[in-house]
């Protein structure tokens, strides 16, 4: 079968056209819209995110395919303290979105028990995010 480009995606989904097919997995290459191509996309960008963050913090070597089961890091901080109307309105919203605190709750619940480590939320493999709480993040189903 020869694919001519501007021609649907074989996998027959509407909106799926291409300039060539992958031959990996016989769709259109960037812009197929099946599950398992969003999927297979998805999945790379995140393994993309974990390899910058590895290395970013100071990781050598393979990156850890599984984040759960990752490593721990030990890093320097000079931080910056701003209260009150140093913070703008939308940082505070997004602290405060549910989404936040649980990604936060979830490195919180990965850290096993008797390990000193505070669980931290890595955005985009450039910005870090630590819960210095001691309390912990509660979140309700």
């Amino acid at each position: 079968m020869t694919y001519h480009p501007g021609e649907p995606c074989p996998c027959g989904i509407e909106g799926c056209t291409g300039s060539r097919l992958s031959s990996a997995t016989g769709h259109v290459t960037r812009n197929c819209l099946c599950r398992s191509c969003m999927g297979r996309r998805n999945r790379a960008k995140g393994q993309r995110a974990q390899r910058r963050t590895h290395h970013a913090l100071g990781g050598l070597g393979i990156t850890p395919s599984h984040e759960e089961s990752g490593l721990f890091y030990e890093i320097t901080v000079r931080p910056e303290v701003k209260t009150g109307q140093q913070i703008p309105a939308s940082w505070r919203k997004f602290i405060s979105l549910d989404w936040t605190r649980r990604a936060i709750s979830q490195a919180s619940r990965s850290i096993p028990a008797g390990v000193d480590a505070r669980a931290g939320l890595c955005i985009d493999g450039r910005w870090l995010v630590v819960d210095l709480d001691d309390r912990g993040v509660v979140v309700t189903p």
